[in-house]
C-alpha cells in the first residue's frame, strides 16, 4: 500500500517529524506560491531522504477562500492556476495538488459575494484539470467524502473535478477522527459508524477510479480549524487496515506534524 503525508504547515520543527518514517511515503506539502514550495523542497530533499514524490498545495489568504473550489476569489485562483500551467512539463511532470473544498468556515459574506463568480469558476477549474492532468501536470485532488457532502452535492457546487472528462488521481477525505466532536456520552457509536462510512467510502471509489484512488485519514493534528480532534495511533492502524482490506492503492495521512514514534510504528506495521 503507498504511504503519502499532508503537511499544511511545513515549518522547521514539523518537516523535523519525517525523521520517524521508516520507509519512502510521498508528501504534499502546503504553500502560498510555488516560490516558497522550491524553498521547501531544497530543504525537505537535502536532509530527508524517506520522501519520494514532494507534491505542492496550493494554499490561498483566508479571504481569498483559502482552498480551490467555485467560491475561491477569482483573481486568487487564477493566480494559482496560472502558476501552476507555467510549471507543466509533459517530459517532468509537476506534482501538484488540488484541496477543492467549500471555505464554510470563513466570513459568510464572502460566499455570497462570490455567487456571481461561481458558474466562470467552476468551468475555469474543469477546463484547467482537463487541459493540464496528465499533460504537464501530475494531478491529483483532495475531495469531500461522499457521505458528509453527497456526490450530487459535490457536482452542482463543483467541489469535485469531472470524472468523464479528467483522469486524475483522487483523494477522498475520510476523517474519522472528527467522530469525536460528538458528546462523549455516546461512547463508542461514533468511532463505529465513522469505521463503517470509511469502509464503504473506500470500496466506492475503488469501484469508480480503481487505481487512481486514494483515501485521506486524520487526523493526527489540527489543521486550520485549530480543534480538529486526534487519532490514537491504534486508531489509525485499525483505520488503515480498514482501508487496506477494501483493496484501495493507498492513503494519505493528516498530517506530518503529529507523527510520533508511535503512529510511526503504526504507519509501518500496516505494510
Amino acid at each position: 500500500m503507498k504511504i503519502g503525508i499532508f503537511e499544511e504547515y511545513p515549518c522547521d520543527e514539523n518537516l523535523s517529524k519525517l525523521s520517524y518514517l521508516k520507509s519512502p511515503a510521498d508528501l504534499i506539502i502546503a504553500a502560498q506560491n510555488i516560490r516558497k514550495f522550491d524553498d521547501l523542497t531544497r530543504q525537505i530533499r537535502a536532509s530527508s531522504p524517506n520522501v519520494k514524490k514532494l507534491g505542492y498545495w496550493p494554499v490561498l489568504d483566508k479571504q481569498d477562500g483559502y482552498w480551490i473550489s467555485p467560491f475561491t476569489k477569482p483573481t486568487a485562483l487564477n493566480r494559482v492556476l496560472n502558476e501552476l500551467a507555467e510549471r507543466a512539463d509533459p517530459k517532468s511532470p509537476f506534482f501538484a495538488m488540488l484541496d477543492i473544498e467549500t471555505p464554510f468556515i470563513f466570513d459568510k459574506s464572502q460566499l455570497i459575494k462570490r455567487l456571481s463568480d461561481y458558474e466562470s469558476n467552476k468551468r475555469r477549474i474543469n477546463s484547467f484539470a482537463k487541459q493540464y492532468s496528465n499533460r504537464g501536470l501530475d494531478l491529483i485532488t483532495a475531495e469531500h467524502n461522499t457521505t458528509t457532502v453527497p456526490e450530487v452535492v459535490q457536482k452542482v457546487l463543483g467541489l469535485q473535478i469531472d470524472s468523464k472528462q479528467v483522469n486524475c488521481e483522487r483523494i477522498r477525505m475520510v476523517y474519522t477522527s472528527l467522530a469525536k466532536y460528538l458528546p462523549k456520552f455516546l461512547g463508542d457509536i461514533p468511532r463505529g459508524i465513522e469505521k463503517q462510512i470509511l469502509k464503504r467510502e473506500s470500496k466506492k471509489g475503488l469501484a469508480k477510479y480503481g487505481d487512481k484512488f486514494y483515501i485521506g485519514l486524520g487526523c493526527i493534528a489540527s489543521g486550520i480549524l485549530g480543534n480538529e480532534p486526534s487519532l490514537t495511533p491504534k486508531e489509525l492502524a485499525e483505520d488503515i487496515q480498514i482501508v487496506k482490506e477494501q483493496g484501495v492503492n493507498g492513503i494519505y495521512i493528516f498530517r506530518l506534524g503529529g507523527i510520533n514514534s508511535e503512529f510511526a510504528e503504526a504507519i509501518e506495521s500496516s505494510k
